[in-house]
């Protein structure tokens, strides 16, 4: 979801910190690149100090980071930043699996994979934009019901 979300707003990025193509072109790629070099090291660290705290504290990391990331001042920062946010990141999806595979009874594992593998799919695909439209019709009738109001007050002055 953050790569894609980044790949959304990277034009902006681009316009808000005045890059260049092949300057903004490093940002997702860090994101990316660090998130496939934590994957890798995940698996050792779970072996060492267990699934929860690790997964506890890259999401309190990448949580700390997401905060932290919109006020960077420079590319540098951005870059470090995101690099941050990948390594934490990059843990969720072994780990998560991980969890699921230890946590469920064996009759209830291929639920927690479909679970693991759909839910931010579906978060992306039908909670998220179900409360903008909502959020916007809701707007829209506030809008209306102000208006009629105010033709009903004008037209009885």
């Amino acid at each position: 979801m953050n790569s894609r979300l980044l790949s959304v707003g990277l034009p902006d990025l681009r316009g808000a910190m005045g890059l260049g193509f092949d300057e903004a072109s490093w940002i997702p790629t860090a994101l990316n690149m660090s998130m496939m070099f934590s994957g890798v090291f995940c698996i050792f660290l779970n072996a060492l100090y267990g699934t929860r705290r690790i997964l506890l504290t890259t999401a309190a990391i990448f949580g700390l980071v997401s905060i932290v990331l919109p006020f960077s001042p420079n590319l540098g920062t951005t870059l470090a930043l995101q690099i941050i946010a990948g390594i934490a990141s990059g843990t969720f999806y072994s780990l998560t699996l991980t969890f699921v595979l230890t946590a469920l009874p064996k009759r209830l594992i291929i639920f927690g994979i479909a679970a693991q593998q759909s839910v931010p799919k579906l978060f992306l695909a039908g909670i998220v934009p179900g409360l903008l439209i909502g959020a916007a019709f809701m707007a829209a009738r506030v809008l209306a019901a102000k208006a009629a109001a105010a033709f009903l007050y004008c037209g009885m002055a």
